[in-house]
């Protein structure tokens, strides 16, 4: 007994997680970008530095996704000398994110993710919808 078309329907089933993959990539890559730039528009803007290090970098060994990023060795600075010859650092992303000695932190960056997070999954949900969708047809 032979089914008549089952090559054909073999392949749509191979295709179907690499577009899926494509479209959630294609998706987390918009997320990520709308992301950014949400953040350096509402980062304080003392000196500009803090905004130039927001940034989205893909995952590492060709997996699925992005990460997003601020603060880093522009923004981390020696706290003070200390006597056993290590200087410790600290890194002032942070202080403005969640404030510093009784001030407020400006919230920049996990509270744009917070106001975000619904649109974000909604976009990667029915962008993997829509290329399942499309395998099927």
């Amino acid at each position: 007994m032979s089914l008549t078309g089952m090559r054909e329907w073999e392949a749509r089933l191979k295709a179907i997680p690499e577009a899926m993959k494509q479209a959630a990539q294609t998706a987390i890559d918009q997320n990520a970008e709308e992301l950014v730039t949400a953040m350096k528009a509402t980062v304080p803007k003392r000196t500009g530095t803090l905004e130039s290090t927001i940034r989205s970098e893909p995952l590492d060994g060709g997996r699925i996704g992005r990460v997003i990023m601020a603060g880093g060795v522009k923004t981390t600075k020696v706290v003070r000398n200390s006597e056993k010859g290590n200087a410790p650092t600290f890194d002032y992303a942070l202080a403005a994110e969640f404030g510093k000695d009784g001030r407020p932190g400006a919230n920049f960056f996990y509270g744009n993710y917070r106001l975000r997070r619904r649109r974000i999954r909604g976009r990667l949900t029915r962008a993997i919808n829509k290329a399942a969708k499309l395998g099927r047809s």
